[in-house]
This record gives C-alpha cells, structure tokens and sequence, in this order.
C-alpha cells in the first residue's frame, strides 16, 4: 500500500508544469510571476488564478494595480497560448 501511495505522489508531481507569467501593469512595472500549476491551461487560465477581474475601467488587477497586458512562456522558453 504505502508503494502505491508513493509512485502517485511521484506521478501527482511529475504532470506539475511551471510557467512565468509576465504582466505589464499601468504603472509601467512589468511583474513576473512563476507559478506551478497542472498542464493543458491556457495563459488566460493561469492568468485568472492570480488576478482580481473587474468592471472597466478597472479591468484586470494584480496586486492592486491594473494590468496593461500579459504574456505566458514555460522555464523552457516557449510560449503558452
């Protein structure tokens, strides 16, 4: 018993994905965010995990201030769409 529980832990941390979310705010800081999340999300998924969504003018929020745009690349380099 005690192997199985092992082996899907081991499994549970294999299909982890960190990616780097960078996020231009309206204040002309550009914030940059690793996050470790299950794969197969779009960047607009794991955008929504750490922002606040708002009414306009408002719009988007990150830790109180408005984001401008957003992009997503995985350690590796590539984009995530």
């Amino acid at each position: 018993m005690f192997s199985v529980r092992f082996c899907n832990t081991l499994y549970a941390k294999s299909i982890l994905m960190e990616i780097v979310i960078y996020l231009h705010l309206h204040n002309m800081v550009v914030e940059k965010v690793i996050s470790a999340t299950a794969p197969f999300l779009g960047c607009l998924d794991y955008v929504q995990q750490i922002t606040i969504s708002d009414y306009l003018p408002v719009g988007l929020r990150y830790q109180g201030e408005q984001v401008w745009a957003y992009y997503c690349k995985g350690l590796n380099g590539g984009w995530i769409q």
